[in-house]
């Protein structure tokens, strides 16, 4: 977990990987949940539901070269 002071900090934090392979956000407020959710680059998001471990069938974004060959 990565500290930060504003939302725009948060989301620049999230996306600032040569990998973006999965994130979670979490919040009571649904108006900046989902802010969030659609401005934070992952091949996987999940949405006030912490990292679960399964197959997806989504494919990844970035530098990881062996998800990139699923897709």
């Amino acid at each position: 977990i990565t500290p930060f002071d504003t939302l725009e900090e948060a989301i620049a934090l999230a996306n600032d990987s040569d990998f973006g392979l999965a994130a979670s956000v979490l919040s009571s407020d649904n108006k900046k949940l989902f802010e969030v959710a659609n401005r934070v680059h992952a091949g996987t998001l999940w949405v006030n539901v912490r990292c679960v471990r399964a197959p997806s069938p989504f494919c990844f974004w970035r530098a990881n070269s062996a998800a990139q060959r699923r897709c």
